[in-house]
C-alpha cells in the first residue's frame, strides 16, 4: 500500500518505533522487578535477625527478667524469623551456592552455638565471655548473609 503522503508515513513509522520502544521498557522493567522480587523484604528480614539476636542476649542478661518461659517464647519467635517464607525464598535451592551456604552457616550457628547458650544461661545472671563471643560471631554472620543479599539485588 503506497501513501500519496509520505509525511504521514514517517510520521507513522515514528510513533510505531516509540510504541515499541515503550513495550520493550516496559517488558524489562517486569523483567528486573520479578527477578529482584522478595529480595527487600528478605534484606529486611534477614536484617531483624540481628537485632533479634542482641534483643534476645538483652533479655537473657537483664536484670528484671525473671520468666524462662518469656525467653524460650522468645526463641521459638525467633526461630520462625530464621524460617520465614521471605528469607527462604530469596535463597538458591542449590546447596553449593555461596548464599545458600551461608544462610545454612547462620542456621548451625544458631542451633548449635547461640541458643543452647541462651537456653543454658541464668535470666538476670551476667553473660559470659563465651555467650558474648557467640552472639558476635553469629550477628557477623547474618551481616555477611545481609550483605550477599543486598548484592545479589543489586547485580
Amino acid at each position: 500500500m503506497t501513501s500519496r503522503h509520505p509525511l504521514v508515513n514517517r510520521i507513522a513509522i515514528v510513533i510505531g518505533a516509540i510504541v515499541l520502544t515503550a513495550i520493550v521498557s516496559m517488558a524489562s522493567t517486569l523483567a528486573v522487578s520479578n527477578s529482584i522480587k522478595g529480595n527487600a523484604t528478605a534484606i529486611n528480614q534477614a536484617g531483624l535477625l540481628r537485632m533479634g539476636a542482641f534483643q534476645l542476649i538483652a533479655a537473657a542478661a537483664s536484670e528484671t527478667q525473671t520468666n524462662a518461659q518469656t525467653i524460650s517464647d522468645r526463641m521459638d519467635e525467633y526461630e520462625e524469623l530464621i524460617e520465614a517464607p521471605a528469607v527462604v525464598q530469596s535463597i538458591p535451592r542449590t546447596d553449593d551456592h555461596p548464599l545458600a551456604l551461608q544462610y545454612a552457616k547462620v542456621r548451625a550457628i544458631w542451633q548449635t552455638d547461640l541458643k543452647p547458650a541462651i537456653q543454658e544461661h541464668v535470666p538476670g545472671s551476667a553473660l559470659t565471655a563465651a555467650t558474648l563471643s557467640t552472639a558476635q560471631s553469629y550477628t557477623s554472620e547474618v551481616s555477611q548473609l545481609v550483605s550477599m543479599l543486598e548484592e545479589r539485588t543489586e547485580d
